[in-house]
């Protein structure tokens, strides 16, 4: 992203791009993804992008699905084979059929798919077992259930480091929530982090407090798109049913969707994980936050 005006958020599937998704989760494979449950739980997160979908598991993208031009892509390293050549080039093309993707003999339902079943992913657990935070979060989602409507939601911001070549930067937030406040759902701004992060000790200034002040900002100056986005996200999710929110919960926020104002943290992990040599980092947190007028951060055992 170069000089000129910042892009604004943008999310949810456009009418024909949408009925372009609605014929690809009533296929056999789409219905397969939707409807596969490890321990009682869905074991994809479907999130919807701009015009496009991306097919969650435990915190790793395995699938970006384009529904117009239809387009299904997949990392390279899932399949077992080296990047392609050309910049950029992550992803390799899957072949589409009622009951399967394909990468050559590579099967997304027998790879991917029905070893979700048992929870463990073989051709995945190289990657995803090294990522603790994302196999963290992944565990309080199971366990607690919060009523998820993204992951990974990435936005752009003015560059701070005013040495750089790019005007703006790509940021992204763990995951926005639904919560219920009075009788109303409202969405809400969740930072993810593990106790043992470095980024939230330090006795003054943690580098926690900036990435907030950014998330703040994101909400302040972009709240009308972030609506508008979660507004169209809804509807798509009610029409396609690619989500545990059901449909009154879903009619509820497209009848009165609010945002809340600030940014929240979610720790993960134990007290004990925070204390430092002089002190205990979360007594630092809980002040600098309430002193910056943040709500409370939420600590979580794992």
């Amino acid at each position: 992203m170069e000089e000129g005006q910042m892009h604004c958020f943008r999310r949810g599937l456009d009418t024909e791009v949408e009925k372009a998704a609605q014929a690809f989760f009533a296929s056999g494979i789409g219905k397969k993804i939707v409807e596969a449950k490890h321990g009682g739980r869905p074991a994809f997160q479907v999130c919807i992008r701009d015009n496009y979908l991306n097919v969650y598991w435990r915190g790793c993208s395995v699938l970006k699905y384009d529904p117009l031009p239809e387009q299904f892509t997949i990392h390279h390293k899932y399949v077992g084979v080296d990047q392609p050549q050309g910049k950029n080039k992550r992803y390799v093309p899957l072949d589409f059929s009622d009951n399967d993707l394909r990468f050559g003999d590579w099967s997304f339902f027998g790879k991917v798919l029905e070893p979700s079943y048992g929870g463990h992913i073989h051709c995945l657990a190289p990657y995803s077992d090294r990522q603790l935070e994302k196999s963290s979060l992944s565990t309080y989602i199971d366990r607690e259930a919060p009523l998820l409507m993204d992951l990974e939601v990435a936005f752009a911001r003015r560059n701070d480091q005013p040495d750089k070549k790019r005007f703006f930067v790509a940021d992204r937030v763990d995951m926005i929530e639904l919560v219920i406040q009075g009788n109303s759902p409202m969405l809400r701004l969740v930072e993810v982090k593990l106790a043992s992060d470095p980024r939230l000790r330090s006795e003054s200034d943690p580098e926690i407090m900036t990435q907030m002040g950014y998330y703040r900002e994101f909400l302040r100056s972009q709240k009308p798109e972030i609506l508008a986005s979660y507004l169209t996200i809804a509807r798509n999710y009610k029409t396609l049913g690619i989500t545990e929110l059901g449909k009154e919960m879903l009619n509820r926020f497209i009848e009165r969707p609010e945002l809340h104002s600030e940014p929240h943290l979610l720790v993960l992990g134990s007290r004990e994980e925070l204390r430092g040599r002089k002190s205990c980092h979360w007594s630092t947190l809980l002040e600098l936050f309430k002193k910056a007028g943040y709500p409370e951060p939420r600590l979580h055992a794992i």
